[in-house]
C-alpha cells in the first residue's frame, strides 16, 4: 500500500506564519509537523508494507519541502518518499484536498491508499487503521473523541452503528449529535477510489474530503476506527497552532 500526505494548501488562516513556510513545515514543539507524520509512517512500515510515501504539495512550497527531505530524509530508512507538485502557485489556483487526491491517484495509478491530511498532528500509532482495513477490505476513517459538543462543531462529526460502520457524517454542524470527529486520516479501497472522479463530476466539489465521505457512505460501507488515547490537533488556525504548542510544552 502507498501512503499519501496532502500538503497542497497555502495555510492562509495561519498567516503571517505561513507566508514563506508551508504549513506542513511549521514547528510543533521544535520539530516540523511533517517530521511527526513521516515518523508515524516509518514506524507503521515495520508492521505493514508501506511501499511509497507520496507528498503532494504546490509549486510555491515545493522547494521548501524538497530541501527538508534532502536534509532529513535519511531518518526514514524504511520509506521511499516522492514529492509531487500540484499545478498551482497561489491560493486561488489550489486544487483542494479532493481534487489534489485525485491528482495523486491518477498520476500514480493507485488502487488503494492510506491518506493523511498534512495539517494533522497526532502522537498515536496508526496500526489499528490498517488492521481494520485488512480485516474488512472496506474504506476506513480515523476518528477521535473530542469529548465536547462545542469543540466538535469545528470538525466533521461522525455517527457510528454498533459495528463502527459510519451511518452519518456532518461537516462542522452547528448542533452536533456526537463528539466523534474525523481526523483527516483515511484508508481508501479500490471501490472508493473509483468513485472519487464521479463525485467531483457530479457535485463540482474539489475541497473538503469530509464532503466526499458524506457522499460515499450513501453508496459504499465506510468504517471508523476510534483513537481514544493520545493527542490529536488540526493545525488549521493560529489559535489551534499556539494551543497545541502550549499543550506539548506543558507536558515536559
Amino acid at each position: 500500500m502507498d501512503a499519501i500526505v496532502l500538503a497542497g494548501g497555502y495555510g492562509t488562516r495561519l498567516l503571517p506564519l505561513s507566508e514563506f513556510i508551508p504549513k506542513v513545515l511549521l514547528p510543533i514543539d521544535g520539530k516540523p509537523l511533517l517530521f511527526y507524520i513521516l515518523e508515524s509512517l516509518n514506524d507503521l512500515s515495520y508492521s505493514y508494507p508501506i511501499n511509497n510515501v507520496i507528498i503532494s504539495t504546490n509549486q510555491k512550497f515545493f522547494k521548501n519541502i524538497e530541501h527538508y527531505l534532502e536534509l532529513l530524509g535519511w531518518r526514514y530508512k524504511n520509506l521511499n518518499i516522492e514529492l509531487l507538485d500540484e499545478p498551482s502557485r497561489k491560493e486561488e489556483e489550489k486544487l483542494g484536498s479532493v481534487k489534489g487526491l485525485e491528482f495523486v491517484l491518477n498520476r500514480k495509478n493507485l488502487e488503494e491508499a492510506l491518506v493523511i491530511a498534512g495539517d494533522n498532528y497526532f502522537d498515536f500509532k496508526l496500526n489499528r487503521l490498517l488492521e481494520k482495513y485488512l480485516a474488512l477490505n472496506h474504506s476506513i476513517l480515523g476518528i477521535y473523541d473530542v469529548k465536547d459538543l462545542k469543540e466538535a462543531t469545528r470538525f466533521g462529526v461522525v455517527q457510528l452503528d454498533s459495528s463502527n460502520k459510519i451511518i452519518k457524517f456532518e461537516e462542522k454542524p452547528s448542533s452536533p449529535q456526537s463528539t466523534l470527529v474525523s481526523i483527516g486520516i483515511y484508508v481508501f479501497n479500490k471501490e472508493a477510489i473509483g468513485e472519487l472522479s464521479t463525485y467531483i463530476i457530479n457535485t463540482g466539489k474539489k475541497d473538503r474530503l469530509g464532503d466526499f465521505i458524506d457522499w460515499l457512505i450513501q453508496k459504499k460501507p465506510v468504517y471508523g476506527v476510534i483513537f481514544e488515547r493520545g493527542i490529536w490537533e488540526d493545525i488549521g488556525s493560529l489559535e489551534s497552532y499556539r494551543s497545541l504548542n502550549e499543550k506539548l510544552s506543558n507536558k515536559k
